[in-house]
């Protein structure tokens, strides 16, 4: 399968005529002698096809052209500069290593010495450029951290979190040096990597209300768990309110199926999905459930699926044990609420009104709004008129 290596470069040891070097040994119990990673790296695994090299202007790329003493002494005078790595010197770099490694394609991405405020921006967009181009030409993504000043991890570990939609599988080398026996242990850091993925699937989750991702993660260790989160997440989904209340059973079930000593991320998704279901389940009455779950939407700013969950929550109330059936709330149903509403507040019985209208607005795509001065309704308006109705079906709720 087709490799794509991106590794970092800083300064190396420069001491008796050469680099210093360390044997590398890896997983597999293979060992190579050199002074730089990289090396051990590409004749370790030969199905590598391409490398990206980020250093700064004054990394110690003469670490690449040790051979080539004519290219290594050019390379080195420039990096020792004030001026730095020269625009020329890349292809000098780049035919070196190919006289090694013919296969392998190479590309150095260069960027300022100088780390502060004033350049973050343009050194941050070095990185996404090569994460972006990287995972344009491979299947699988190795990046090396070994060699690369402190900042340079972070710096690339974020530009693979803004791309990692785009990366399927990452793997994350680094040679640590171990002093006492003279050998770099090859560690393989790629579990990081899905570590940080489940913090996104709960971020998700907690934020948004979307499990998909966070239900893969735990299937594992919690099926029941992972399976009443697609259900829950389904019903968010595809509006399904009316749903909401049932799937509270299968949620306490779930939660109550969990293991002991199950992983961190799968209780800490537990304690949120806990959460949810206490939060819902002592609303008591169905009508009152579907409205709390309306009132989790909005927190989450998902406010198309919170208005029409306030709609199925006046519905319901006033259906009683006829909701969900649309046939009737045609024929008696609105009228019904209707008179209801002769028992409110003006301010109240107009903000069900608002919400009926914004409800079938939303369905609709968008249509002009008779409310508020005739035109098409703003996504800004949501928000505000929900503190309005919220109020006003509680209200409702009080009529017999």
């Amino acid at each position: 399968m087709k490799k794509t290596l991106i590794t970092l470069l800083g300064t190396g040891k420069y001491q008796n005529g050469g680099y210093e070097k360390t044997t590398y040994c890896f997983n597999n119990g293979k060992e190579f002698t050199t002074s730089l990673f990289l090396n051990a790296i590409l004749d370790n695994d030969p199905s590598i096809t391409d490398v990206f090299i980020i250093g700064t202007s004054t990394t110690g790329w003469d670490v690449l052209c040790e051979q080539d003493e004519a290219a290594w002494l050019k390379v080195k005078d420039e990096c020792e500069g004030e001026s730095g790595l020269q625009p020329d010197s890349h292809e000098l770099i780049t035919n070196v290593l190919k006289d090694r490694y013919p296969m392998v394609n190479f590309a150095i991405k260069v960027h300022t010495h100088a780390l502060g405020r004033d350049t973050a921006g343009e050194v941050f967009n070095t990185y996404v450029d090569t994460v972006r181009e990287a995972a344009d030409s491979c299947q699988r993504l190795v990046v090396d951290i070994t060699h690369g000043f402190r900042s340079m991890p972070l710096l690339l570990w974020q530009a693979l979190q803004l791309e990692s939609d785009s990366l399927d599988d990452i793997s994350i080398l680094y040679g640590e040096y171990i002093k006492p026996e003279k050998v770099s242990r090859v560690r393989d850091l790629s579990a990081y990597w899905r570590f940080s993925e489940i913090a996104k699937a709960q971020q998700a989750f907690l934020k948004r209300l979307d499990g998909f991702a966070i239900a893969d993660f735990i299937e594992h260790d919690w099926p029941e768990g992972a399976k009443a989160i697609r259900k829950l997440s389904g019903i968010v989904l595809a509006n399904f309110a009316l749903q909401v209340p049932g799937t509270l059973r299968q949620i306490a079930n779930a939660l109550e199926s969990i293991q002991q000593n199950v992983p961190a991320w799968v209780a800490a998704t537990h304690a949120q999905l806990n959460k949810f279901h206490n939060r819902l389940a002592s609303m008591g009455s169905e009508h009152v459930i579907v409205l709390e779950y309306a009132k989790v939407l909005a927190e989450c700013k998902l406010y198309t699926q919170a208005v029409i969950a306030q709609q199925v929550a006046v519905e319901m109330f006033v259906a009683g044990d006829q909701y969900g059936d649309y046939d009737w709330w045609q024929s008696n149903g609105r009228a019904w609420l209707k008179e209801m509403k002769k028992q409110l507040s003006r301010q109240h019985n107009e903000a069900l009104s608002r919400l009926e209208e914004l409800r079938n607005q939303i369905a609709h795509g968008g249509y002009n709004n008779k409310y508020g001065g005739q035109g098409f309704p703003n996504f800004e308006n949501i928000e505000p008129t929900m503190r309005r109705t919220f109020p006003a079906i509680e209200a409702l709720f009080t009529v017999t």
